[in-house]
């Protein structure tokens, strides 16, 4: 067994209890280990590596061993006597044949490149599907959020209703209004009430919806964690369409999968050219027969028979004759090696003519390179539009959930009047329920715009957000602050803002000199920054390597998988110690990974 380091990870999962709240981590994993297409992408990325293996195969020989026993039985020519006689003869032949390519224009090499790219290809197909279906769990799982508050605004809202009905007819009994202004807050109850209906059946179809999506069958009692999500405005909107487009175009699955089928593109044509080249083959192959006949051997007598006479003297011409008998065949080892035959040779070929088959596939090729040139090309342009319009959606969105809270506290300021003037008579019920519904409206239309904004930040930061790069954490690690210029950077600039100002006193002329000066500095010591993280890198690349192959041992694809071990052998190593190792380290109870160094 090949021991570099044993890692035992240990994984328990709190998705394998019965549970009914589920959290959004949980719903993307669930998700990702239960779908579909995921499955039939992870199983393209088997066959891809399989034809790799079959690339790996075509480096080696041709080897193949044959072996024959065959009975002719019935009427036959008798080997021994020469004679067609009724009789049953075995015989049983072995062979060897052996055949490795020595030229044919780099085609196993490339074979093999373009079968590295189809595994790379599938990989960058499988990430992107489970981050399109992460970003679609994640809109399910906000929807079920956005339509618990909306049902939490609508109860609070009947809530209200039911008081005002209590207030009319207080006032209706004091004499302010007429019976009939009851009959209009009657009315708003029961809007109220049928719009907390239609909220309840939303969230429930939003919680089928999600849990139809992630294949559970006890959809009945299937529920989210009710949790407050805070909006937290990041500074993705501070950086340009252009600055979030540059970062997503070198990190973006849907990119480089349209670059890896260009590369596949390219390998192919390469490949189809390489059947115009000669071939030179080697080939030897071995057989011999074995034959379990009788056969005619000298017996040591020699008997006289007359052949002819003597012309004139009559006298019989005597021609000897050497005495035979029946013997057994030889032994199989003699017949073996007495029946040998070896054959070895070059094999030269020469595609000269076959119906331009090989040259319309070349042709064919060199389309489909332009092709994938012309798909990656568009793949950028879509990138770059839908990077656009996510940038302006999000700053519309926004600027709608900014609008949504001045108009929901000038509603609630306008609501708080109108019941004052309502409870002093002066206002009549019509206008009060017209202000009442503004204010609920709006507390609804700020529910909606969190939500909206909520989503649309996050797709915008899925552009710039890649998988868990563990690299940049060990690298973060080890730098620790150590090699950070921010802190120095800021007090730089607060000692050239005030000596800035100093100057400014003197003469303002020199305010672009300086402010020049500042940002040169600046930029001077980001660059500065940037390369010690790139030496910090290259030098500990070894290391990194081993964390990076750990990483997606265990992650594959960003997400945790369980891994099967033998420790059959390191128990006969370490023996009883081990498992006191494992027990130290494993808490059933701790839905957490664990990961034990022996």
């Amino acid at each position: 067994m090949k021991k570099l380091i044993l890692v035992l990870s240990i994984l328990f999962s709190a998705s394998s209890f019965s549970q009914d709240l589920w959290t959004l981590e949980e719903c993307v994993n669930r998700a990702l280990s239960e779908n579909i297409s995921i499955k039939q992408a992870e199983l393209d990325y088997l066959d891809s590596e399989i034809q790799k293996k079959t690339a790996v195969g075509n480096f080696l020989p041709n080897l193949n061993i044959g072996s024959s026993h065959s009975w002719n039985v019935g009427l036959n020519q008798n080997i021994t006597t020469g004679l067609l006689e009724n009789i049953t003869t075995q015989f049983s032949s072995m062979s060897l044949n052996m055949n490795i390519d020595i030229l044919n224009g780099l085609k196993n090499i490339k074979q093999l490149h373009l079968a590295n790219l189809s595994i790379l290809a599938n990989q960058y197909q499988l990430a992107d599907m489970k981050e399109n279906i992460s970003l679609f769990v994640a809109n399910s799982f906000l929807q079920i959020l956005f339509n618990k508050e909306i049902v939490k605004v609508q109860k609070l809202q009947l809530q209200l209703s039911k008081d005002e009905v209590v207030r009319a007819n207080e006032l209706v009994n004091n004499g302010v209004i007429p019976r009939g202004d009851l009959f209009e807050f009657e009315a708003n109850l029961a809007s109220v009430e049928k719009s907390l209906i239609d909220a309840q059946n939303s969230l429930t179809l939003s919680k089928l919806s999600l849990a139809q999506l992630l294949l559970i069958e006890d959809y009945e009692n299937f529920d989210i964690v009710d949790q407050e999500y805070e909006l937290k405005i990041s500074n993705i909107l501070d950086k340009s369409p252009k600055e979030i487009f540059a970062y997503a175009v070198q990190n973006k699955n849907e990119i480089k999968i349209a670059e890896t089928n260009l590369e596949i593109a390219k390998k192919s044509l390469e490949l189809n050219k390489s059947f115009l080249q000669p071939r030179l083959s080697a080939f030897y192959s071995f057989s011999s027969r074995i034959a379990y006949s009788d056969r005619i051997a000298p017996n040591g007598e020699i008997s006289f028979v007359p052949i002819g006479v003597v012309e004139n003297t009559n006298q019989r011409v005597l021609a000897p004759i050497q005495g035979t008998k029946i013997v057994s065949p030889p032994s199989f080892s003699d017949q073996f090696d007495t029946n040998k035959g070896q054959n070895y040779g070059l094999s030269l070929s020469i595609p000269v003519l076959n119906g331009f088959s090989t040259r319309s596939n070349v042709n064919r090729s060199k389309v489909n390179v332009k092709r994938s040139e012309n798909l990656l090309f568009q793949r950028k342009l879509d990138l770059e539009n839908t990077i656009n319009q996510a940038y302006n959606d999000a700053k519309g969105s926004l600027k709608t959930y900014e609008a949504s809270l001045k108009s929901l506290e000038s509603r609630k300021l306008s609501f708080s009047y109108a019941q004052e003037k309502f409870n002093l008579g002066v206002m009549n019920p019509y206008e009060y329920s017209q202000v009442k519904q503004r204010y609920e409206s709006s507390q609804s239309e700020l529910v909606r715009s969190k939500f909206d904004l909520i989503f649309k930040l996050k797709v915008l930061e899925s552009y710039i957000d890649g998988s868990c790069v563990p690299e940049k954490k060990y690298i973060s690690k080890k730098n620790n602050g150590k090699y950070n210029f921010a802190n120095f950077i800021k007090e730089y600039n607060l000692l050239l803002d005030n000596q800035l100002s100093q100057l400014l006193k003197i003469d303002k002329n020199l305010n672009p000199i300086l402010t020049s000066l500042k940002k040169r500095h600046h930029n001077d010591f980001d660059n500065l920054n940037k390369k010690i993280i790139k030496s910090l890198k290259t030098m500990d690349e070894t290391s990194i390597n081993q964390i990076r192959k750990l990483y997606y041992k265990i992650f594959p694809n960003g997400v945790q998988q369980e891994r099967y071990i033998n420790f059959s052998h390191f128990y006969s190593i370490m023996g009883t110690e081990l498992i006191d190792k494992l027990f130290s380290v494993i808490d059933p109870f701790e839905p957490k990974y664990k990961v034990c160094v022996l």
